[in-house]
């Protein structure tokens, strides 16, 4: 029996169903994918299935809406409640020997390739061990201060917005539900670190970095962190012109001297959320660039 791949589409308001009617008439235009996979549109509990997302994504692939039975509100409890719904919800619809996943897509991620699920899948195929988690590496990030010690800002995880293994849910312990769900489990998937991918293929992005992004012949979906939500999906779905091209083409985000240029900024006047954005972007751009040098 063939692996299954679900994408997982989370909605709590009005706001959310709009966003992702836009974002299934951007799939349309990006056509179908070779691989057969099928969608779980998961309403909170305070809000009922919406119809008009149902019709939309099955034109697209076939198509179940679920209720998230857990009756959890707020943020953060209320989005990590409907996680692991859903977790649970794919592990006992899936045979014991699947190695597929489902991929936890938010209302400001977006696909932006035509070939976008092949490309994840044929990423999470290549290990050796069937993963259980698979995204985007968060690393840890300091808020480097003068003449104090420095601050850790975020510790390192896998993004939310990403792969899990078909019995994710079964797997982990129930200590892994006790927090916000991407940093609870990421220990927990470490203890076998060969069961942890990171992929190149779901990246982190913003609305200045976005159109670059979507150049790189290895981003397929974009997660806007902290952007104004609406503005970042309409932006991600216009057309890539010649000049983006000529200007993006096999470019990195990093360069050495701009990059510590904006760390020394930091350090003296970085304050609050979009510092800290600031500090995860410059960190990542170096590990990528230091990737990309020793490969």
């Amino acid at each position: 029996m063939s692996n299954k791949y679900t994408i997982i589409l989370p909605y709590y308001c009005q706001d959310e169903i709009d966003r992702y009617l836009r974002i299934g008439d951007h799939l349309l235009t990006l056509g179908p994918q070779s691989h057969s996979y099928e969608f779980l549109l998961a309403a909170s509990p305070k809000i009922r299935p919406n119809r008009d997302l149902e019709r939309r994504f099955s034109r697209i692939a076939p198509t179940i809406s679920f209720s998230c039975p857990t009756k959890v509100f707020g943020y953060p409890q209320g989005p990590t409640a409907m996680f692991w719904d859903c977790m649970d919800y794919i592990s006992d619809h899936s045979n014991p020997n699947d190695a597929g996943f489902g991929l936890w897509l938010e209302s400001d991620m977006i696909p932006i390739k035509s070939n976008w699920l092949d490309e994840i899948i044929a990423d999470w195929s290549a290990a050796e061990t069937p993963p259980l988690l698979m995204g985007c590496l968060i690393p840890d990030v300091y808020k480097h201060r003068v003449m104090k010690r420095p601050r850790k800002w975020v510790r390192e995880h896998i993004n939310g917005g990403g792969c899990y293994g078909r019995h994710f849910g079964k797997i982990l312990p129930p200590e892994a539900r006790n927090e916000v769900f991407d940093l609870a489990v990421y220990p927990f998937v470490m203890e076998k670190p060969e069961r942890m991918r990171v992929t190149n293929t779901i990246a982190l992005s913003s609305m200045d970095r976005c159109r670059a992004d979507i150049v790189d012949q290895r981003r397929m979906i974009l997660h806007g962190f902290m952007q104004n939500k609406d503005d970042f999906i309409d932006r991600c779905r216009q057309p890539v012109s010649q000049l983006e091209l000529n200007r993006y083409q096999g470019k990195l985000h990093y360069h050495p001297l701009g990059n510590a240029i904006e760390r020394t900024k930091l350090m003296f006047m970085g304050r609050g959320p979009e510092a800290m954005l600031a500090a995860m972007f410059l960190e990542m751009d170096r590990n990528d660039y230091l990737a990309q040098k020793a490969a």
